[in-house]
């Protein structure tokens, strides 16, 4: 008989469930614990959920198309937020400063400027970090770790965008355009990179602009 109890209670958080494997898979969020394992690359997860989502990156397969450039996401939340760099929405904004983000992660991020706040710590180098996952990345370089492998020639990278920056280089998709000279790059850094030129170039037109010509007087006999 169902008494609509809840009668398994979180040690961490006011929650409860009315069934023990629910309340054991909740705790995993405080815990960390990460049971369901990559097959592939070894990177483990708390929920089923998040592994079959993961798993799409080692296939290849990104589902969720922009209708207004040829960009594809694994997750509809990806796509969501590529959108917005269209529409220029910025929905996340800080209480303290006012200033908004396109994107909840760079709100958190923000958001821990004003506290200082560091919560992660290397156990190497002691270096800390806003979050769990950027420390993990930079750890991988202490111990060597390249889980991303190249399915066509097997070079292997610490990140997956390093992988998919790495995989233009075989398909040729330069998906970084220019709109001053619509020249396209295949990485964000070589297009920043890139940027620099037509912003020195005007620079240079603007303090030579500003300059008055020299005043010159011919005396006449």
């Amino acid at each position: 008989m169902h008494t609509g109890g809840k009668p398994y209670k979180c040690i961490f958080c006011p929650k409860a469930f009315s069934h023990s494997p629910a309340l054991n898979t909740h705790q995993r969020v405080h815990t960390g614990g990460k049971l369901c394992k990559c097959s592939v690359c070894d990177k483990a997860f708390a929920f089923i959920s998040d592994l079959k989502i993961h798993q799409v990156i080692h296939m290849g397969e990104k589902p969720y198309k922009c209708p207004l450039c040829s960009k594809a996401f694994v997750r509809s939340t990806y796509l969501d937020d590529h959108q917005r760099t269209h529409t220029g929405e910025k929905p996340y904004k800080c209480s303290l400063c006012l200033k908004a983000y396109a994107q909840s992660t760079h709100l958190r991020k923000h958001q821990r400027a004003h506290s200082l706040e560091k919560p992660h710590t290397c156990s190497v180098c002691s270096k800390t970090f806003d979050f769990l996952s950027e420390m993990k990345v930079h750890q991988r370089f202490h111990t060597g770790e390249r889980p991303y492998k190249c399915s066509v020639c097997n070079n292997v990278f610490v990140t997956s965008s390093s992988l998919v920056c790495h995989k233009r280089k075989h398909t040729g998709e330069k998906p970084y355009k220019c709109s001053v000279c619509s020249r396209a790059f295949a990485t964000p850094f070589s297009f920043k990179r890139h940027q620099t030129c037509h912003t020195e170039v005007k620079s240079v037109k603007k303090k030579g602009a500003k300059q008055s010509p020299k005043n010159t007087s011919v005396e006449r006999g």
